[in-house]
């Protein structure tokens, strides 16, 4: 391939700069605005480091060149010599060696000018519009994930201008970039007020936290109730605007000419945020689930979805059958013990499809996937609120107020998808 010869080119000219130059992929930044793919991935459980990269691309069949763990290890943390880095590279799909080569549009290489994490958004968000584009009109699994391309489409070129506004005015000392509460007040607060779904209450919370970190130390429970729900929104600020848009997508992609406005997503979320509620998000998507079976005449319970789970090498030990074993597994996962893995998951959604003869595309796993880790997000919340706060902050009333806020988001995206589709 061309593009890897010029790869290998340019690492043997990098190199030459010193015997011990090490190569390494670097991490994307802390940006609450536009996070790191890598942080929006391990939400899901899914680790996106050179190691775990390596070993899905193995799990294909496909053929790769012979790195040893070790090697995989450092690339992301003291670097590889350039053999190694060289064997890493024809790893890239060609799209991305074609970015490393400046050969993609100007945003990317904006993006690389200012440290933005559009750099690692960017790139995949080229695949979907030229899925769309090929399909010449035609309606195409790409265009289901077209208001979330757009999203972040958006929004990284958002981050872009709004770095490269900041490094001209710190270039012509316009402003202190040591000065973080200045540069908060009138910098960044401005540009999250205008560009994302944040509350004032918010954004005022980290104008007090920049003045002053202690200050909720001393603060009533009621306050500190109020604070959490507030960190909880800029923190999941762009998941949120992401799952909405998924969300929108499918609506407009498979049932908008029908009576739902909402997707399991909205349904499920609106369930586990009913202030009575006190089961898992895994539950209550199974609840919502078992709703759509009784709208369409199909009978099914618990014990029905249990025989579902895929058990591998059981063996009964005491005197448990196989069944009883799979429903006691499956209340595990509703009380958040022992969640199942990505594959096990989508073998068990098929097995429930197969089960119930009820049509269910892969989304299901999507959305079930989500339900695990808001599950698993509100477990590590809580151990660290009470550690910080004590025990009693109750963090389920909190997080689940939080929760339903995502109908804004929701809202907000899907009048603008039927605002777009009705000019076009």
């Amino acid at each position: 391939m061309a593009e890897l010869n010029k790869i290998d080119a340019i690492i043997e000219e990098v190199s030459k700069s010193s015997e011990a130059f090490r190569f390494k992929f670097l991490k994307g930044e802390f940006n609450h605005f536009l996070p790191p793919f890598e942080s929006v991935a391990a939400f899901f459980s899914v680790k996106m480091d050179a190691k775990n990269i390596y070993k899905m691309l193995h799990s294909t069949g496909d053929k790769l060149p012979t790195i040893s763990s070790s090697s995989l290890h450092e690339i992301g943390r003291k670097g590889v010599g350039k053999t190694i880095f060289k064997k890493f590279m024809q790893l890239m799909p060609a799209r991305l060696l074609d970015l490393m080569l400046g050969k993609l549009d100007k945003w990317l290489v904006r993006s690389f000018n200012v440290q933005s994490n559009a750099a690692q958004w960017l790139p995949g968000i080229q695949s979907f519009y030229m899925g769309m584009a090929s399909a010449q009109g035609v309606v195409t699994p790409s265009n289901f994930y077209r208001p979330l391309s757009e999203f972040i489409t958006l929004r990284s070129h958002q981050d872009i201008e709004f770095k490269e506004k900041l490094k001209e005015k710190v270039i012509a000392n316009k402003i202190d970039i040591n000065n973080d509460f200045l540069l908060w007040e009138n910098e960044t607060k401005p540009f999250f007020k205008k560009h994302t779904l944040i509350s004032e209450g918010a954004l005022n919370l980290l104008s007090q936290l920049m003045k002053d970190k202690s200050f909720l130390t001393n603060a009533t429970n009621t306050e500190k109730e109020k604070y959490i729900s507030y960190i909880f929104e800029i923190e999941y600020d762009f998941l949120f605007n992401c799952i909405a848009c998924y969300e929108t997508g499918y609506v407009g992609e498979y049932q908008e000419s029908s009576e739902h406005i909402h997707w399991l997503i909205s349904e499920t979320l609106s369930a586990y945020s009913e202030p009575d509620n006190e089961v898992s998000c895994f539950r209550c998507f199974f609840n919502t689930l078992i709703q759509r079976y009784d709208e369409n005449d199909i009978q099914i319970n618990h014990r029905q979805i249990a025989s579902c789970i895929p058990l591998k090498g059981y063996v009964n030990t005491d005197g448990e059958d196989k069944l009883s074993a799979q429903y006691n597994k499956l209340f595990k996962w509703y009380r958040s013990i022992d969640l199942p893995s990505s594959a096990v998951l989508s073998e068990f959604i098929i097995n429930l499809s197969q089960l119930s003869k009820y049509s269910m595309d892969t989304t299901i796993v999507d959305v079930a996937s989500l339900a695990i880790a808001l599950d698993k997000a509100f477990i590590e919340k809580k151990e660290a609120i009470h550690a910080e706060f004590g025990l009693e902050i109750d963090v389920f009333i909190i997080w689940k107020k939080f929760i339903s806020n995502y109908d804004i988001y929701y809202q907000y995206h899907r009048k603008r998808y039927l605002q777009q589709i009705g000019g076009e």
